[in-house]
């Protein structure tokens, strides 16, 4: 990150490593150190926050400035870049197909909210 985005001055720090899978408990905002088997509840209780997610590649640099306003707003955001490139570029399309080899990153965007109702509604729309 500090080569392809210094402005960004990310750190390792700043990072946490794990497996894909307790990524999903991160993203479910259990946080870290959760027992996986966690994802297997599928209980009645109602979640205490609610989230909206999108996804895009390579987003044209005039909307940075836009996402950026809207993930700070409230302080209700996330941003979350995935560096594509390295070996994938070097794998051959019928090998491993995937359509975004080209990419450099994936970005990956939530807003959340932790209410239902209206702020449901609002957030949805």
């Amino acid at each position: 990150m500090a080569d392809t985005f210094p402005e960004l001055g990310v750190t390792a720090s700043d990072c946490i490593e794990m497996m894909w899978i307790q990524s999903v408990l991160y993203f479910a905002f259990y946080g870290t150190g959760k027992p996986l088997e966690m994802l297997l509840d599928r209980g009645t209780s109602k979640p205490d926050k609610y989230l909206k997610a999108k996804s895009d590649s390579n987003m044209p640099s005039q909307v940075w400035e836009t996402t950026w306003s809207w993930l700070l707003k409230d302080g209700a955001g996330l941003l979350i870049l995935d560096p594509y490139g390295g070996e994938m570029v070097h794998v051959a399309p019928v090998v491993m197909p995937f359509p975004h080899r080209q990419a450099l990153y994936n970005i990956q965007y939530y807003g959340f909210w932790s209410k239902s109702g209206a702020a449901t509604e609002k957030h949805m729309g």
